[in-house]
């Protein structure tokens, strides 16, 4: 047997030796390695766990809600309601406007020729009282003399015409024709020196209470006897005049009342609270207008003015069980709409929802929300606000 060269032998046993001592080593590092490594993963995941905690909200809430704290919502007007299935009317949209209703109008008139003096300078919406004095009208200085005396004249003149006729026609020297005529000037006589007596200056008042719609004359005016002086307005009753578009007026017949809102103010005006009324609706078009009136009768309200232009509402027969939010309840951006769903006292979240007709009160919902859902009402901006600011993503109680 040949023996191996002990050299050999002895590098082969320091080789084992040294790689024996180099695995020990190694496991030695490896496992304090692993040791170190088991804290920072333990610390690393405790905060992992912090921060997915915090993100979920509060007791696992998920993101994309928004959490506003039940004393700052009522401090900042949020309010909320359960929507469900109601009546909602059908609708049309259009313009109008007010008109003043002809039964609360007065014309006043010139009861004698002469001159106009108005008692004080009238103007449109002055209000007057029934027996208030309104102008005078004299005769003095006209280029035809004092038209009272020349009345008193003319009556003197006729009376004894009469008088002569009548003498001759119990004589049977008269026809029946001729005493006609001498009564009947005498008649008029009579009525003309009536109307100019008290000196040839005639005061004209008001013979009912409300307001002045328009004053005809001025200082100075020459007027006959009938010529229109003013028109007096009780506005007790006004009128909304809508204008249907041509291709609704299918729909005329089931019309029953309106809401309008005029540009003056935010005030939303429901006929059904003012006793109004449909009075009348054309069924013709006039001239080459694409529009056919409806008419309105309401009581006056405080903000209504003849002659406004109206936002309009018409509205038809009821629809049942349609799902509607008030109009404050939505929100828009870049053309889409929005409401604030509350989940529960502090937490709300944004939706997506589809609008259709309104009446001016209320907005159909057609897709986007489901019956028994809490909707905010009033002053959704304000969650809307909540949800941009920094301190509401990351829900900050304490666990």
């Amino acid at each position: 047997m040949k023996l191996r060269n002990p050299f050999a032998i002895l590098f082969s046993i320091a080789i084992a030796l040294t790689m024996t001592a180099s695995c020990g080593g190694h496991d030695e590092h490896d496992h304090d390695h692993e040791g170190h490594d088991h804290g920072a993963e333990s610390a690393h995941g405790h905060e992992g766990h912090d921060h997915d905690h915090e993100g979920e909200g509060h007791e696992g809430r998920s993101a994309g809600e928004i959490v506003l704290e039940p004393q700052k919502a009522k401090d900042a007007g949020v309010a909320a309601e359960v929507i469900k299935p109601e009546d909602f009317s059908e609708v049309i949209a259009t313009s109008g406007r007010i008109l003043l209703s002809a039964s609360d109008e007065t014309s006043v008139v010139a009861t004698q020729p002469g001159i106009v003096k108005m008692s004080r300078a009238w103007t449109s919406g002055m209000a007057v009282g029934a027996g208030t004095p309104l102008f005078s009208i004299s005769q003095k200085n006209l280029p035809e003399g004092d038209l009272a005396a020349r009345a008193r004249i003319d009556q003197q003149t006729a009376k004894a015409e009469y008088d002569r006729v009548k003498k001759l026609y119990d004589q049977r020297l008269a026809t029946a024709t001729e005493y006609e005529t001498a009564k009947n000037a005498y008649e008029n006589a009579n009525l003309t020196a009536g109307a100019l007596a008290g000196g040839g200056n005639g005061t004209i008042s008001a013979s009912r209470g409300g307001y002045v719609l328009s004053c005809l004359v001025k200082d100075g005016d020459y007027v006959e006897v009938g010529t229109p002086l003013m028109t007096i307005t009780s506005t007790k009753r006004m009128r909304l005049q809508a204008d249907l578009p041509i291709r609704n007026f299918g729909d005329i017949g089931r019309i029953t009342s309106a809401n309008f809102r005029l540009p003056q103010n935010e005030t939303l005006y429901r006929l059904e609270a003012l006793n109004g009324k449909v009075v009348s609706h054309s069924r013709v078009a006039e001239g080459n207008s694409a529009y056919v009136p409806v008419i309105f009768e309401f009581d006056n309200a405080p903000g209504v003015v003849a002659g406004s232009f109206a936002e309009i509402y018409l509205l038809g027969n009821p629809r049942q069980g349609v799902l509607s939010v008030p109009k404050t309840a939505l929100t828009e951006e870049q053309g889409l709409f929005y409401v604030y769903i509350q989940e529960d006292d502090e937490c709300y979240r944004k939706r997506q929802v589809k609008k259709g007709a309104t009446d001016g009160i209320k907005v159909e919902i057609t897709s986007g929300l489901k019956a028994g859902e809490r909707v905010v009402t009033q002053n959704p901006m304000a969650v809307k606000l909540a949800s941009m600011s920094g301190a509401i993503p990351g829900h900050t109680h304490e666990h």
